[in-house]
């Protein structure tokens, strides 16, 4: 099992969260879109492979929720719920991929379902 830690104080926006991605998984950053983040995730391009068990802990994500669907750099489809929800949509369809959500004030911490 690998892990992984994405701290939502490290970034205010989409750039900025591929930058902590990329950091977390020991991989020289390049800019890249949401189609680019779905590839990166199936593994082999960065600190994982696509058997691997990954689990994500996002710290801080109700500030990144608050950040990211502000950030208007990244084109959504008319029917998404925003940015954050993308993410975390993206993430939730990868079997291997474990979201574990931490609340800002580290009082909750949430996995999220598939």
């Amino acid at each position: 099992m690998k892990t992984f830690v994405i701290d939502g104080n490290n970034f205010s926006d989409w750039t900025g969260f591929t930058k902590e991605l990329y950091e977390q998984f020991g991989a020289d950053w390049e800019p890249f879109g949401l189609n680019w983040l779905d590839d990166i995730l199936y593994g082999s391009v960065v600190g994982f492979e696509e058997e691997d068990e990954v689990t994500i802990f996002w710290k801080n994500n109700l500030k990144s929720k608050h950040d990211l669907d502000k950030d208007t750099s990244v084109i959504l489809n008319q029917d998404d719920k925003g940015l954050y929800q993308v993410i975390v949509d993206m993430l939730q369809k990868h079997d291997n991929i474990h979201l574990r959500l931490e609340s800002d004030d580290k009082s909750h911490v949430r996995s999220v379902q598939k």
